[in-house]
């Protein structure tokens, strides 16, 4: 759409929005603003100040000054630290951490239902088993696991070809030596070499833990 400019009278293009209040063309509406803009510069300078002021803060009556002014000189500077001192205060509480103060709901125990036996027990939390059923239930877990785990190293398990018998892993090994309380190094020793077997290591490991308790309380060790 398009319209005439009242100051030049040219054509301008306009939205049909603002096609009511559109009145000058781009750059006329430049110096309009400008010349809008002088005058009520120049309105402002024409309207002659007050008579008297009172400063807000002392009472001192000020002659001749300008129509927004509250304080006096002196006034002003002590106002001007004062804002300046509250601003740095709240500047330094709002960089401060809140405190956080403690809740003092304390949960109080309810009556529930377990949902596998359905019995009565009582809890502060939201759970819906029994410590028995939970008990239960963990135990029944851990065996599954055991049982999986088994599954596990069944199917890796390794076959010597020569023997027949399983190889062992180095898990295998440790978990063997830890049982006869022996380090992996001598007790892979004792088997191997020496030709022992794990139960026979096993059944004299509480025998050999105590006599080597004893060595060390009579000869390797001084007791005051």
């Amino acid at each position: 759409m398009t319209k005439s400019c009242e100051r030049c009278g040219n054509d301008f293009e306009v939205t049909p929005n603002n096609f009511k209040r559109a009145k000058y063309c781009a750059d006329c509406r430049k110096i309009v603003q400008r010349e809008q803009l002088r005058q009520y510069k120049q309105q402002r300078r024409q309207q002659a100040p007050p008579a008297t002021v009172i400063c807000q803060r002392c009472g001192k009556t000020l002659i001749g000054k300008r129509r927004n002014c509250k304080w006096c000189d002196e006034c002003r500077r002590i106002v001007n630290r004062e804002q300046d001192r509250r601003s740095r205060e709240r500047l330094k509480q709002r960089a401060q951490p809140k405190p956080t103060t403690k809740s003092e709901y304390v949960p109080q125990p309810k009556t529930r239902t377990c949902r596998y036996c359905h019995g009565k027990f009582t809890s502060i939390n939201r759970t819906t088993i029994c410590p028995e059923c939970k008990r239960i239930k963990h135990e029944e877990f851990m065996r599954q696991e055991e049982q999986r785990q088994a599954k596990l190293r069944q199917k890796n398990l390794k076959i010597d070809k020569a023997t027949g018998k399983p190889v062992k892993t180095l898990e295998d090994w440790s978990r063997e030596a830890a049982a006869c309380n022996l380090d992996y190094g001598t007790y892979r020793v004792l088997v191997e070499q020496q030709g022992k077997t794990f139960e026979e290591l096993k059944a004299t490991a509480g025998i050999r833990c105590t006599s080597a308790h004893a060595h060390n309380r009579g000869f390797g060790e001084t007791h005051l």
